[in-house]
């Protein structure tokens, strides 16, 4: 993210979406691996990539659902952050910001069966990390969904 030109720069995650691939990144491989969300619901990326100034990471979720959902992703991000639901773009905010829960509400449709969610951010300097959650619009849990990290 040198001179915050990350955000809108496409990179290796967004084009060959598979956790079993390794990229090229500027100081050597970079992998996907598995991450157990806190409690908090942060994904605090600063403790798990080295080197967090002018640095984009992303996140790789699948949701599978009983049925077509109507629901609300609620996104916090530091710095600025992307959410790409079935590799489509549909939210993002290019911003230098301190993340918090629910900043943005991205209302979405899923579709029954597996829908693929990546996040994107990009840190300019400082702590950097995300939070992100699913809820239906009163902001109540959905039973109908399952969230998982396997690729199949």
């Amino acid at each position: 993210n040198e001179n915050g030109v990350g955000y809108d720069r496409s990179f290796g995650p967004e084009e060959h979406v598979d956790s079993a691939v390794e990229f090229a990144g500027l100081f050597g491989p970079v992998r996907w691996r598995r991450v157990e969300t806190p409690l908090s619901g942060y994904v605090d990326l600063s403790r798990l990539v080295a080197g967090g100034t002018d640095i984009c990471g992303y996140a790789l979720v699948w949701i599978e659902c009983t049925e077509r959902i109507e629901a609300v992703i609620r996104f916090g991000s530091d710095d600025s952050g992307r959410i790409r639901l079935n590799g489509v773009w549909i939210h993002g905010v290019d911003v230098e910001r301190i993340g918090f829960p629910d900043e943005d509400f991205v209302p979405v449709r899923l579709n029954a069966g597996r829908n693929e969610v990546l996040v994107k951010v990009c840190n300019y300097r400082g702590g950097w990390g995300f939070y992100f959650r699913m809820t239906d619009s009163s902001g109540n849990e959905i039973p109908q969904i399952r969230f998982t990290v396997d690729s199949k």
